[in-house]
């Protein structure tokens, strides 16, 4: 099995992001067991939990896995370096479904190695108001 290029979602954090991360894990059909979200709170991940997740994704999986990581662009450059080389070399039964909301924020080399798939953001409907 070849590896899967890691996938880069750029959209605003709110739930059609998460609905959208749910649909490309039901397209490679990885169940929810299967799926394991790192801060799903959308903060920026520390150093130490991305070496968490560079271990985690080492270890041998059952099937394919998702490793859905959110607000990488909050990482800051020392974090998304820590992450990087995973990216590269990561497990044949791991896909990982990277998030952020700025590709300003966001390594170069990071979305190089990524197939990036940009949600477009909501449209605001006008709101018109009657003063009587």
């Amino acid at each position: 099995m070849k590896n899967k290029a890691p996938i880069l979602v750029i959209g605003q954090k709110n739930t059609k992001t998460l609905a959208y991360i749910n649909n490309i894990c039901h397209r490679y059909n990885i169940s929810a067991a299967q799926q394991f979200w790192f801060n799903s709170l959308w903060k920026g991940l520390t150093v130490q939990e991305l070496r968490k997740i560079v271990i985690f994704s080492q270890k041998p999986q059952p099937g394919l896995c998702a490793i859905i990581v959110c607000a990488i662009d909050a990482a800051g450059e020392i974090g998304q370096n820590t992450i990087l080389k995973t990216l590269e070399e990561h497990s044949d039964t791991v896909l990982f479904i990277i998030t952020g909301s700025s590709e300003g924020n966001m390594l170069n080399t990071i979305i190089s190695r990524c197939t990036v798939e940009r949600i477009p953001p909501a449209k605001q409907s006008l709101v018109s108001s009657s003063q009587d």
